[in-house]
């Protein structure tokens, strides 16, 4: 990939009487129309999109991809060069980053340590998981991984998101050969990961999706790109959260923006055309079906990453839909209580000032409705449930 606009900007006002050659082996960043070189992104963006880049360079210098760093400088796009529709997809990265500030702008905190700090060592269990890998161990139904905190972690809010629309399903391996090599406890799930044809992991910070898989029926790559970017970004703000909550924003946030739902981690099932934009429809007429109670916690707070489950997901949908519309401005203080919680209760004090990860914690139902009912009210469910039963003719009553 050749830089030549900065061999250009090098050669300028040097005396030189022919410009500066770059090798074949400069990898490159476009950034609001100019390129760079790794080593000459402008101070402004920060050291994320440069480490991104670095981690990858190698990759997209073999396989000919092309790297594109967002206005905000919050995701790195990398590319085939094949592909006619990267400037849509960074507008559509773009438009996915400034719903995702309206909905959950970033809270008010003290300075945090960088995530995984180092203090311990996370073993085993699902923290270090991929989001919606589907991976799953023939034998045990699951797979344990293991890793140090505070091996090339970022502090919150400062990580560069990477997102992969990779071209074909023999560079989608290629991807996952990388990411095995990068980090060891990745390499079961590279075993089988390449039956899907996308995933969000934690760490590092990355999605991707195939734009050409075989046999793909009723998929849009653009609801892709919005839906796998809003995991991300909520990773990068408030690090590992419940997975209902994480996948009910990501389709609250591509129904917004494409006006349909395409993208089902860990779902290989067939989707009928009428379920893109009939979740609510459905949700409601469930609801109001006589032998139905009111929406309940356990019904969504049991659904773990790894498995598609339709009655979950279409419930987590629902009430995200309804926090989103109608308590818009709590939503982000109840995520990062989410995230506090979580963060205080899943360690285990080893003392001498070390702790360990318990990497399969769940926030308790218990803990879950108490923090839903201090920062929405205490019918939180109730108003959902008439919010989906209602439709477009809800109205919030005033407590």
């Amino acid at each position: 990939m050749l830089c030549l606009a900065l061999a250009l900007l090098s050669w300028e006002g040097s005396g030189h009487s022919t410009p500066l050659r770059p090798t074949l082996q400069d990898p490159c960043v476009e950034w609001k129309g100019s390129t760079y070189t790794l080593d000459r992104l402008p101070s402004e963006v920060g050291p994320g999109p440069a480490a991104a880049a670095e981690t990858w360079a190698d990759w997209v210098v073999e396989h000919d991809y092309r790297m594109h760093l967002s206005a905000n400088a919050r995701v790195l796009l990398i590319r085939s060069p094949s592909s006619g529709e990267w400037e849509r997809q960074l507008e559509l990265i773009g438009r996915t980053s400034v719903l995702f500030d309206e909905l959950v702008p970033l809270p008010k905190r003290d300075a945090d340590p960088p995530v995984g700090d180092g203090r311990g060592v996370a073993a085993g269990g699902a923290d270090g998981a991929p989001e919606d890998s589907g991976v799953t161990d023939s034998a045990s139904g699951e797979y344990s991984y293991s890793y140090t905190w505070g091996a090339g972690t970022w502090p919150l809010e400062t990580e560069t998101c990477v997102m992969f629309a990779v071209s074909t399903e023999a560079d989608y391996a290629a991807v996952l050969a990388r990411l095995g090599e990068l980090e060891p406890y990745l390499r079961h799930w590279v075993e089988s990961a390449g039956r899907f044809t996308g995933f969000v992991l934690e760490k590092p910070l990355i999605g991707a999706y195939i734009e050409q898989a075989s046999g793909q029926n009723e998929w849009d790559p653009e609801n892709e790109v919005v839906h796998r970017v809003a995991e991300m970004l909520l990773v990068r703000r408030f690090a590992q959260l419940p997975f209902w909550l994480v996948q009910g924003l990501a389709w609250h946030v591509e129904m917004e923006l494409t006006g349909g739902l395409y993208c089902f981690p860990y779902r290989s099932e067939f989707v009928s055309a009428t379920e893109h934009v009939g979740w609510e429809a459905d949700l409601g007429e469930r609801l109001r079906k006589g032998e139905r109670g009111p929406l309940r916690l356990e019904e969504i707070a049991g659904w773990d990453r790894g498995r598609f489950e339709e009655g979950p997901a279409k419930l987590a949908y629902g009430l995200v839909r309804f926090l989103a519309r109608h308590h818009r401005p709590n939503l982000s203080a109840f995520v990062e209580q989410l995230r506090l919680f979580r963060d205080e209760h899943s360690r285990v004090d080893l003392g001498n000032g070390g702790w360990e990860r318990k990497t399969n914690y769940r926030i308790p139902d218990e803990e879950l409705m108490s923090l839903l009912q201090a920062h929405f009210r205490g019918s939180v469910l109730d108003d959902a449930t008439d919010f989906l039963r209602q439709g477009t003719g809800f109205r919030l009553s005033k407590e």
